[in-house]
């Protein structure tokens, strides 16, 4: 099973030529230097993208430390259909090992998930590819980040063009770190509350853990995201008034 389908790599930028290839490195260079927080949103926002449904965060907000329920980040349903998916996050200076998959493996045959995809914002080492096909049964995917950014480009995500050039879309990832703050505030802040009605609309988990409606789903994640982006400084700006203190 391919939850991602036949990716040609960049392929939204494969018409640009040496343009194309230095926008995709740019991007490639930029996935990898994100801490964990951010890339851990930048990989939720691909999911929804991608048509991922039922997108349930498992409570890990750290890159250290131990997952609430172990294992995986995520638990979603395969686009187009209602087969589950664990998701697990790695995010590792190094190539991924046999490990990740290996503990991947232990949660989807413990909780009953039928299928796993492992993001990372590196490679993975020889051993972890290799260790897929025994879980035949059980299908695990691997998506380094040069899978993770060619797709994210066909998606028009973290890129956009300008001209006839393709750049590095900075308002994308100004608008991840807004969400970053947003997800450190309390949930009765004001930019909490928006970013949490704002993620429901496009079918993505909000702060708090629970997934949106789908009926709601805007056409343009772009959009979405440049609303996201104006309506979190609002909020910021009423949190802080109510935070002053005389």
């Amino acid at each position: 099973m391919r939850f991602l389908g036949r990716q040609p790599q960049n392929r939204s930028c494969s018409s640009s030529g040496r343009n194309s290839n230095s926008a995709f490195n740019t991007l490639m260079a930029k996935m990898q230097s994100l801490s964990f927080r951010p890339f851990q949103i930048c990989v939720l926002l691909w999911l929804g993208a991608k048509g991922f449904g039922n997108i349930r965060p498992l409570g890990r907000h750290h890159q250290k430390g131990r997952r609430s329920r172990g294992g995986a980040d995520f638990l979603a349903k395969v686009p187009g259909s209602n087969v589950g998916v664990a998701i697990q996050i790695r995010h590792w200076k190094t190539p991924v090992q046999r490990r990740a998959v290996d503990e991947l493996w232990g949660f989807m045959l413990r909780n009953g998930v039928p299928s796993g995809l492992i993001v990372t914002n590196s490679s993975f080492m020889k051993s972890a590819p290799k260790a897929v096909p025994e879980f035949a049964g059980r299908p695990i995917q691997l998506v380094s980040c040069r899978d993770l950014c060619s797709s994210m480009a066909s998606l028009e995500l973290g890129l956009r063009k300008q001209g006839q050039q393709w750049i590095l879309d900075e308002s994308f990832f100004r608008s991840v770190d807004q969400l970053c703050f947003a997800s450190t505030l309390g949930s009765g802040s004001a930019c909490a509350r928006s970013a949490r009605i704002l993620a429901a609309k496009c079918h993505l988990p909000d702060l708090g853990g629970e997934a949106g409606c789908p009926d709601n789903r805007p056409s343009s994640l772009t959009a979405w995201m440049v609303l996201a982006a104006a309506i979190l400084v609002v909020g910021l700006v009423f949190w802080l008034k109510l935070g002053v203190r005389p």
